[in-house]
């Protein structure tokens, strides 16, 4: 069926991705304010979330190369998000949804391969 939208893990795993980042973006203005790169880097990961969303949604049976490169860069950027983190001993419970989310979604892609 070309061009039917599919609901996948890899869909659900990056709308739940693109969630938690818009509501931390909402939650957290003032600290945005505060470090405008902070306000690029959650604007920035939240439209890869919402990228993703779209092309594992729009991807039919097999998974195109641009929907495992998106879920593959969220996959680092989010790990890397998560070691920095871990580094500066802030990491706490909703640190680590991201990169579980991100994994869920590149190993549907990935299998969808």
């Amino acid at each position: 069926m070309s061009g039917s939208r599919h609901f996948r893990p890899a869909t659900g795993a990056a709308l739940l991705g693109a969630v938690d980042t818009a509501t931390f973006m909402i939650t957290r203005r003032a600290k945005s304010r505060a470090r405008p790169g902070r306000a690029a880097g959650n604007a920035g990961l939240l439209i890869l979330w919402l990228a993703l969303t779209a092309r594992s949604a729009a991807d039919g049976e097999r998974t195109s190369t641009p929907t495992v490169a998106l879920a593959s860069g969220l996959l680092a950027a989010n790990l890397a998000l998560l070691a920095v983190h871990v580094r500066a001993r802030v990491a706490g419970p909703r640190v680590y949804i991201a990169p579980v989310l991100a994994a869920a979604a590149l190993s549907d892609v990935l299998r969808r391969r």
